[in-house]
């Protein structure tokens, strides 16, 4: 279970591993040949009471109550999400209360409650991150192959309206392959050539021609029908039988007449080229080597050719392809829909972008007591007051401003904005020029003159862990570090 990368497909396999049981002598050839395996949960059900008892009556920290729930043989999980109902103070992530979805599902009642929100810095960033969702050309392939392989098998079992239904989630599949400059037909090698666009909500189901489907009620459907869990364990079983074409598809069209003429002579020259290099040069028997080599030809590395995994096949792409339908259940003005070319058809991407974070806070403002945001870096508070609260409803009279003292007094405290080095570069850290040799060498010297003048210790921050590791090892190697040690130990 651990080895599944998805939360989804964690959970899905939690809950058919609580399902398995042994099966009778007759069924065991036949479950032979099928991928599901016949174990079950070795933690379920254990005995819950004794660990949701230790949980209530004593403070744990997650490990420790995982330690306890090995002892006993039981879950950790569904122990913890049973001492709900008894419990007073609640730490939990982000995500189980800003997630409406993942609230609900871990039975979180925020009625009356009061919600303090640590580290809140990052709360707007948070709530958009979390809410954005995005999908592939090959996620909208694989489902489409899924869907059609698992609708033939089952055909006649369906009611009218189920049938209905899938007929609705295949034809929102296709058009999503249309925006994406393709067909189902296409393959996920297939090359793509257009520009990237940015949508409304409105307008990309319009141009997608899928303003006619009600996305709430298809949701519904998959959700109380348990498609997704339907769908998973016929692939478990059949995933053999399902098959997606990952070469380019046949019906690309190719070059003609004198397009046809011209790419045929320019391969047929760089052909002759490549056979006219040669390797040559004397053999050393001492070194194992070529001593000269002349008009070598550079051979090249092997690089990924973002071939499909078979095992992908198995994972049934259907939760991200509806994660991506319940955005569209947002309102047309708190996102944006960018449809992003890839250099092929599996890698290009549909993205919703969340723009108003007030729309998944309005519950949170409305069904609790008192929302208290925490933080060190919390200025400008009016971003929070204005976007969050106000947006999501919440009074004005009903919002209060506490902020302490620094520990740091303010005599004590200078501000400088340096824009050039001691040397005149220009210290402009963008994309382009982050890691340029002259930029790099620049802060190494900026960082030795004021290791010279300030008394104390120096603290340096870096936007990230990577741009650290960058900007160390080429101190190390140009001796900036040796300087600075030199001064500061």
């Amino acid at each position: 279970v651990r080895q599944l990368n998805h939360v989804d497909l964690i959970n899905e396999r939690c809950l058919e591993l609580q399902r398995s049981k042994k099966t009778t002598s007759k069924k065991e050839k036949t479950l032979k040949k099928s991928k599901t395996s016949n174990t079950s949960c070795p933690f379920n059900p254990g005995d819950q009471q004794l660990l949701i008892a230790d949980i209530v009556s004593n403070i744990h920290d997650i490990e420790e109550i995982v330690e306890s729930a090995k002892d006993i043989d039981t879950c950790a999980y569904y122990a913890s999400r049973k001492s709900l109902e008894d419990g007073q103070v609640i730490v939990l992530p982000y995500n189980s209360i800003l997630h409406k979805n993942t609230r609900m599902s871990s039975g979180i009642n925020l009625k009356n409650s009061i919600i303090i929100i640590d580290e809140a810095h990052n709360l707007l960033e948070a709530i958009e991150r979390m809410h954005s969702n995005s999908i592939t050309g090959r996620n909208i392939l694989h489902c489409y192959n899924q869907l059609m392989q698992y609708q033939k098998r089952f055909e006649a079992l369906f009611s009218p309206k189920n049938m209905l239904c899938l007929n609705q989630l295949s034809f929102c599949l296709k058009k999503f392959m249309r925006v994406l400059g393709g067909s189902v037909r296409s393959s996920t090698m297939d090359k793509v050539e257009m520009e990237p666009k940015v949508y409304s909500l409105a307008s990309f189901e319009s141009t997608a021609e899928i303003d006619s489907v009600n996305m709430f009620e298809l949701i519904k459907f998959i959700q109380t029908s348990k498609l997704a869990h339907k769908l998973q364990g016929y692939l478990d079983k059949h995933g053999d039988e399902v098959k997606v074409n990952v070469n380019p598809s046949s019906e690309i069209k190719k070059p003609g007449g004198i397009s046809a003429f011209l790419t045929e002579m320019k391969n047929e020259k760089e052909n002759s080229q490549q056979k006219t290099n040669k390797i040559t040069g004397k053999w050393n028997k001492t070194t194992g080597k070529f001593d000269k080599i002349e008009n070598s030809v550079k051979i090249p590395e092997k690089t990924d050719d973002k071939t499909e995994n078979p095992d992908d096949l198995l994972k049934s792409p259907l939760l991200r392809i509806v994660s991506f339908l319940e955005t569209l259940k947002n309102s047309s003005l708190d996102g944006r829909i960018f449809v992003i070319p890839g250099a092929t058809i599996g890698q290009s991407t549909i993205k919703f972008l969340l723009m108003n974070p007030a729309a998944h806070f309005h519950d949170i403002v409305k069904e609790a007591r008192s929302v208290i945001l925490a933080g060190g870096t919390m200025e400008p508070i009016s971003e929070f007051r204005d976007q969050l609260f106000i947006g999501a409803g919440a009074p004005l009279s009903r919002i209060l401003t506490f902020s302490c003292d620094h520990v740091v007094p303010k005599e004590n405290i200078l501000t400088r904005i340096v824009g050039k080095g001691p040397s005149g570069v220009s210290l402009e850290f963008n994309y382009q020029n982050r890691d340029s040799k002259a930029l790099l060498d620049e802060v190494g010297r900026a960082l030795v003159n004021l290791t010279r003048i300030v008394p104390g210790g120096i603290v340096v921050f870096l936007p990230s862990y990577k741009y650290e590791d960058t900007l160390y090892k080429h101190f190390e190697v140009t001796g900036v570090i040796e300087k600075i040690a030199a001064k500061k130990k």
